[in-house]
C-alpha cells in the first residue's frame, strides 16, 4: 500500500502563523521550522526504518530547512515540493498531481478544505483527515 504524508500540520506540528511569518522574513523560518516538534510518527517501514512519502504545500525554496528539519526528527524519505511557490491553490495542484502520479493510495492531511477538494481530485486515494 503507498501512504503519502503532508509535512506541515501532519507530520510537523507547524505553527499557525507559520507562512505570514514566512512571507516576512526568511530568517524566522529557520528558526521556527527547526523548533517544529513532531506532531505524528509516519508508520514505519517493515524493516524499522521510518522511510516515508512527504508531498508538501512548501516551495523547493525551502528544501535545505525542511531536510535539516528531517533529519534532525530522524526521518527518511522522498520530499516533493511545490514547484510553484506557496499558494493553497498550487498547493492543492500539486498534491494533486503527485498524488495520482505516484499511485499514492492512503494520504494524511490536516486541512479540512484541501482534503476535500483532494479527494475529489485524487478518487483512487483515500484522504485522511488528522
Amino acid at each position: 500500500m503507498k501512504v503519502a504524508y503532508d509535512l506541515d500540520g501532519v507530520i510537523a506540528k507547524t505553527p499557525v502563523r507559520f507562512y505570514n511569518l514566512l512571507k516576512r522574513c526568511r530568517p524566522i523560518l529557520y528558526v521556527c521550522s527547526l523548533l517544529c516538534p513532531v506532531k505524528m510518527r509516519p508508520l514505519k517501514n517493515p524493516d524499522g526504518r521510518q522511510f516515508v512519502t512527504i508531498i508538501t504545500g512548501r516551495s523547493i525554496k525551502d528544501k535545505r530547512i525542511t531536510e535539516m528539519w528531517l533529519k534532525l526528527h530522524g526521518i527518511i524519505g522522498d520530499v516533493y515540493y511545490n514547484p510553484d511557490g506557496y499558494s493553497k491553490e498550487s498547493a492543492i495542484e500539486h498534491k494533486a498531481r503527485m498524488i495520482n502520479e505516484l499511485g499514492i493510495e492512503i494520504y494524511y492531511e490536516d486541512e479540512r478544505d484541501v482534503a476535500k477538494e483532494l479527494q475529489r481530485r485524487c478518487p483512487k486515494c483515500e484522504i485522511k483527515i488528522v
